[in-house]
């Protein structure tokens, strides 16, 4: 079997994306607009010091723990893949009444998600793109929460008023979206699944970095006093690395710091990344993309059929 590669495309594609930045850049000048790079995602991350060298061991720990809940995520999904096809209920409706199990499914997922049932817990009436910016905020929530002199903004609001609830709030998302996310990927629809597991890695790292910066504030170690724990760069970190393990690419790793502009957190963020993809990568374990084209039996690489579960 040989493999077939469409390259005929990407000069012309390469050429049409030259074309749009420069294009960009110069109405950006005419205009006289200062700004011609803009990050989609605003962050304000520290830049004199973003993170103490220490902090490198817990981005590791971190890309660790992305990496095992990815090959959790990864099993889960191939599991109901698997258990679509071969229960009798589930492969009728998928084969002869698709429109009645993606409504079911939708009406099932939105009645959840709904603001005043248990969307309330979920942030549910935040767009995505104001999730990500609450979840990549530099402040420590649990520590402002109890300070009444600080404004929070309406975004950060949503997971909470004091410092344990916002703990239960990220956890109670992160489960909820988690397996939500695999029933969604048995809709008969096509639907881009990245965004969701970059939010779902973003909540890992901001639950992790709220532990760490709620344990560690104003404690001695070794020789520094580490009084200001960015949380939002091990959100940054795990968005990244959980994206990254999941798919079994690097790429999140690039497009985690060209999207927030923090090239200041760069090094902790390929750390992490690279050793989630290591782990996700172990024993040939197929990507959520790969998985999906071995379900569905299409034309592949023969590399592909050595991680077929």
């Amino acid at each position: 079997m040989s493999s077939h590669f469409a390259l005929r495309h990407y000069c012309p594609c390469f050429f049409s994306a030259a074309c749009g930045a420069l294009t960009f850049h110069l109405l950006s000048i005419w205009s006289r607009d200062g700004e011609t790079l803009q990050a989609l995602f605003k962050t304000n991350f520290p830049t004199a010091s973003p993170f103490f060298p220490l902090e490198i061991l817990l981005f590791a720990l971190l890309g660790l723990l992305c990496g095992a809940v990815s090959c959790c995520y990864l099993f889960c999904h191939r599991w109901i893949l698997k258990f679509t096809k071969t229960n009798r209920v589930f492969s009728t409706m998928l084969t002869t009444e698709k429109g009645l199990y993606s409504g079911l499914v939708v009406f099932f997922l939105a009645s959840l998600t709904f603001p005043h049932s248990a969307g309330q817990y979920l942030a549910s009436k935040c767009t995505t793109k104001q999730l990500l910016t609450s979840l990549l905020d530099s402040r420590q929530w649990s520590s402002q929460s109890h300070n009444a002199s600080v404004r929070l903004e309406l975004e950060t609001l949503e997971w909470g008023s004091s410092g344990a609830l916002i703990f239960l709030s990220l956890a109670f998302f992160l489960l909820m979206k988690m397996w939500m996310l695999v029933l969604a990927c048995t809709l008969p629809l096509p639907a881009g699944y990245f965004m969701p597991v970059f939010a779902c890695g973003a909540t890992m790292g901001r639950l992790f970095g709220e532990g760490v910066a709620y344990i560690s504030t104003g404690r001695d170690v070794s020789g520094q006093q580490w009084t200001s724990v960015n949380p939002g760069g091990y959100a940054l970190a795990g968005a990244a690395a959980f994206s990254g393990a999941v798919t079994h690419t690097l790429s999140p790793a690039l497009l985690a710091v060209e999207l927030t502009g923090q090239f200041t957190h760069a090094l902790p963020v390929l750390l992490s990344t690279l050793l989630a993809n290591a782990l996700a990568r172990a024993r040939n374990r197929p990507s959520f993309y790969d998985g999906l084209s071995i379900s569905k039996k299409l034309p592949h690489l023969p590399s592909l059929k050595k991680a077929c579960p």
